[in-house]
């Protein structure tokens, strides 16, 4: 018996589920938590401590973060292609709270046209760095904290033994 044929296994444990698995955990971006995330389409082998020139900034939305990539919106017109593709070298600046990143990564080759004409794509990063993943738990805490109803910011303990 193979386990496609066990009858007691789960539907997405049979193989022939139409859940996508993944890798990385994804935190979504959360308007309390302050992220800024910035992206540019660099030349070959340029270093990405070079500020690279405005007209090469890709204007996105991100709505998703992980270690390895970001979930990202771009707005642009229904005719209008991506800004950049699979082969483009992409400088992404992060800027959170206790510091900030600079990254290299790619454009994903999926993309999804949504009705307004904005698209839908990912960027997955070249290489992970240490800190992204303090990052994404932080994002991740905020998230829990606004579903649950909680401030982001917790009052501080002092304040609250005045009261």
């Amino acid at each position: 018996m193979n386990l496609r044929t066990m009858p007691n296994l789960p539907e997405e444990t049979s193989g022939h589920s139409s859940r996508e698995r993944r890798q990385h955990f994804r935190a979504k971006t959360v308007g309390t938590f302050e992220l800024t995330v910035r992206v540019w389409k660099i030349p070959p082998r340029v270093s990405l401590s070079v500020r690279p020139m405005p007209s090469q900034e890709i204007r996105i939305n991100p709505t998703e973060l992980s270690v390895g990539g970001l979930t990202v919106t771009i707005a642009c017109a229904p005719t209008e292609a991506l800004p950049a593709d699979a082969s483009d070298r992409l400088r992404i600046e992060l800027r959170y709270p206790d510091g900030e990143l600079l990254l290299e990564g790619r454009m994903r080759s999926s993309a999804v046209r949504l009705d307004d004409g904005s698209i839908v794509t990912g960027i997955q990063f070249c290489k992970s760095e240490s800190r992204l993943g303090a990052v994404v738990n932080a994002l991740q805490r905020a998230e829990l904290r606004l579903r649950r109803g909680i401030d982001v910011l917790p009052t501080p303990v002092a304040s609250i033994a005045k009261a």
